[in-house]
């Protein structure tokens, strides 16, 4: 079993101690609220629904094949003997009425399929799997539409903190900058160090409009992806929960997710696919039954139809064999096992691939988790250094741009850690959205059968 060590409470107070506040003001938004928002107004979900709800039409449409078929034919037609001598004949398919009259005619049919050793029976189980395939469909982009959310939302999240750290470490810069300025006009620094000091202003500077940049084009994202209207100046978005994953890994099995789930549905499928092309090779019984009415008359149309009265009915019973077809049934059963065989290869493939992205996740967690217990440890370091030279410049022990660059590394480091933290909840978040049974999909389960369960 794939598995990580727990996260140390004592880690757990460092990670909520330095997830950063949030002021009131302004848009704030969840992780959460912008997946709910995607999943009710995404085009790919409803394109999904709509191919549920047609496969359940063609699911009604294979159940019919059940009942009878009960048809009416009215027919009318005038005949005109050009041969006085001829009588009524046959010859082959054609009938030759040698009579000149009007004749209408009106027939009931019954044709009731009795017996076709299981072939329908095979269809409506392929129906019916493959409606639970169109919403174990809808399931997998409910999963690919959160992976994406959660993809440029950390991202998100990781620019904003740099934008913020850089906006902090420019205005400490600065004094710096003004600090070394008056030291090298009073002969106490050269001109070159003012200038380096001028130079990495300026590439903060276009550190922060990258940031900047970036985190309004994952908005931008965001806000195509989720169908939320973000307003790029004001919106927060509130850091990721944290996530304990170890819940997940003791359950994670990939024949438990949806992908496999799709796979197992569509090999079961196929095999009734091969059933019921088998079971069409086998004779089919069928009731049949005819009601008819006849009317007619010599000179008069209306006479005709008012003559319409019962003449006939009759019944039996039919068999229909096609008993060889040029080997066209063999080839396709052989074509659907082949498919059927590669199907287990896929399903195969896709689990190796599934249990590779799995191990690589919680590789990644246990090494952001390492990374931030050390960043922790490193952060509440700085915070004590900045303390000390505080007091020692208070003691004129040290200058001020000592103290001040003491600071820009305890704002780096926090910023470390903070980053360091969403990606660690990133990970964890994103092996639980991999984990997911088809079951806990908000969309599919409003609109399961019991194909699908």
């Amino acid at each position: 079993m794939l598995t990580h060590q727990g996260f140390n409470s004592k880690y757990l107070y460092g990670i909520l101690f330095f997830l950063y506040a949030l002021s009131c003001s302004g848009q704030t938004i969840t992780y959460e609220e912008m997946v709910e928002n995607a999943i009710i107004n995404s085009p790919k979900l409803k394109i999904g629904q709509t191919d549920v709800n047609i496969e359940q039409t063609n699911l009604e449409i294979l159940n019919s094949s059940f009942y009878p078929q009960i048809t009416a034919v009215y027919a009318t037609e005038y005949t005109k003997n050009l041969d006085e001598k001829s009588q009524n004949v046959s010859v082959g398919e054609i009938n030759v009425n040698s009579n000149t009259q009007y004749d209408n005619s009106l027939a009931l049919k019954l044709n009731y399929e009795l017996y076709d050793f299981g072939a329908t029976n095979e269809k409506i189980k392929v129906g019916k799997q493959e409606v639970a395939v169109k919403e174990i469909g809808i399931c997998l982009e409910e999963i690919r539409l959160k992976e994406d959310i959660l993809n440029y939302y950390t991202k998100a999240l990781n620019y904003f903190i740099d934008m913020t750290i850089y906006k902090e470490v420019r205005s400490i810069k600065k004094q710096i900058y003004d600090y070394k300025t008056r030291l090298q006009q009073a002969g106490m620094n050269s001109n070159i160090v003012v200038l380096n000091e001028a130079i990495s202003l300026i590439d903060l500077e276009n550190q922060i409009e990258q940031a900047k940049n970036d985190y309004f084009i994952n908005l931008l994202t965001l806000s195509k992806l989720s169908y939320t209207n973000l307003d790029l100046n004001a919106v927060q978005l509130v850091p990721l929960k944290f996530e304990n994953s170890n819940n997940v890994l003791d359950d994670i099995k990939y024949e438990n997710t949806s992908f496999a789930k799709q796979y197992q549905i569509k090999i079961t499928q196929k095999q009734n696919e091969i059933n019921a092309l088998k079971f069409s090779k086998y004779p089919v019984v069928s009731f049949t039954s005819n009601y008819y009415y006849y009317g007619s008359d010599q000179n008069n149309f209306e006479t005709s139809y008012k003559e319409l009265k019962r003449n006939n009915w009759n019944s039996g019973f039919n068999l229909r064999w096609n008993i060889f077809d040029g080997f066209k049934t063999n080839g396709e059963l052989k074509k659907l096992e082949f498919e059927k065989i590669r199907l287990f290869y896929e399903y195969e493939l896709a689990q190796k691939e599934f249990e590779v992205e799995i191990s690589t996740q919680i590789q990644n967690i246990n090494q952001h988790k390492q990374i931030l217990t050390n960043e922790l440890q490193s952060s509440q370091i700085s915070y004590e250094i900045v303390d000390s030279n505080n007091l020692l410049r208070e003691e004129g022990a040290i200058d001020v741009i000592v103290q001040l660059e003491s600071k820009i590394d305890k704002l780096n480091k926090e910023a470390s850690t903070k980053k360091t933290t969403n990606n660690y909840n990133y990970d964890n978040t994103l092996l639980k959205i991999k984990a997911m049974k088809d079951s806990e999909c908000l969309l599919h389960n409003k609109n399961t059968t019991n194909g699908c369960k």
